[in-house]
């Protein structure tokens, strides 16, 4: 669980984002003590806090309603007002990210955006109106992994691991502390020298260069980075032992990672995917399973609390250990 220092600042950081006619909307949960994962501001449609309890709607008093029809709805010029506020009124500074739908704040909170794009010859060169704005509350969770530590070592051999669920069910909160206790060391292996390659900002919560999460005392994080040239980037650089990255995507990322595990580096990543029947038909990622990359394949339960373990495999499709409380 999240220590009260965390989540003061979090919620310190939250307040800054908004302007102070705003500020209702960070003090609605508070008062509830909800927990809460996202906060969701569309010009078409209420606020809608999404919390532990579902979808609750701050009202114009700051009472959180579970009726949507209850909720505030913000002016089209309070939620242009709200995203020029949260890019500290210089929305071109923050172009290159935009761009891609999301930019990373202090603290680590990731906000992803949509809107109309800019196109020319076929590339986004930038986002113009926004219309839709989504707060992601990153976990402040410690200490969750340590029931994946001991399918992770072999005989005090760091393996390759791969975290898999759909989105929001805990995945970078996971790898977060996986990082951080194979940077420290565990009772199972030494402490690793470990390579972030964080490509949203969002693992370090990197921000002017200060990390805001502790990822451990022998990580280097490389910030804003496609994954496949940061990966080829710290191997050169920084001789990591480990490298680690989120949201493994596409073929290029693939083929990085196939490089930097044949050049002695054990990859602890994470990937989107809806069950394991799913995952075992990619026909791409059972390749890449046949090299010995990831050697521990950890799933994630599709219900119930973000962070749970449903099943974790080897790469031969063997069951380690199952949940068998669901």
């Amino acid at each position: 669980m999240e220590t009260f220092e965390e989540r003061d600042k979090m919620l310190q950081n939250l307040y800054k984002l908004f302007p102070n006619h705003l500020g209702f909307i960070v003090s609605s949960f508070i008062k509830e003590n909800v927990k809460v994962y996202e906060i969701r501001i569309r010009k078409s449609a209420p606020v809608c806090i999404c919390t532990d309890r579902g979808f609750l709607y701050p009202d114009k008093c700051g009472r959180l309603q579970s009726d949507v029809k209850k909720g505030i709805l913000l002016s089209e010029g309070e939620v242009d007002g709200l995203f020029s506020h949260i890019c500290r009124h210089s929305v071109f500074a923050y172009a290159g990210e935009i761009k891609e739908g999301f930019l990373t704040v202090n603290g680590g909170i990731r906000i992803g955006v949509t809107g109309h794009g800019v196109q020319e010859n076929g590339k986004i060169l930038s986002m113009g109106v926004i219309s839709s704005i989504n707060i992601r509350i990153p976990a402040g969770q410690i200490q969750c992994c340590h029931h994946i530590l001991p399918y992770l070592y072999d005989k005090h051999i760091l393996r390759g691991c791969l975290l898999v669920s759909a989105p929001m069910r805990g995945k970078t909160t996971i790898l977060r502390d996986l990082i951080k206790e194979i940077s420290y060391g565990t009772c199972y292996g030494e402490p690793r020298c470990v390579g972030v390659v964080d490509e949203r900002g969002e693992l370090a919560g990197s921000y002017r260069g200060i990390n805001a999460y502790d990822l451990g005392p022998n990580t280097d994080v490389l910030s804003y980075y496609p994954k496949d040239k940061g990966i080829l980037m710290l191997v050169r650089s920084m001789s990591p032992s480990v490298i680690a990255l989120d949201e493994l995507g596409g073929e290029d990322d693939f083929k990085a990672v196939e490089d930097a595990f044949y050049r002695g580096c054990s990859i602890i990543a994470t990937l989107h995917g809806k069950n394991d029947n799913n995952f075992w038909s990619n026909t791409r990622l059972c390749k890449l399973l046949e090299t010995g990359c990831f050697s521990c394949i950890v799933f994630l339960d599709e219900l119930g609390v973000p962070g749970r373990t449903d099943k974790i495999y080897d790469n031969k499709r063997n069951i380690l250990w199952c949940n068998n409380a669901g």
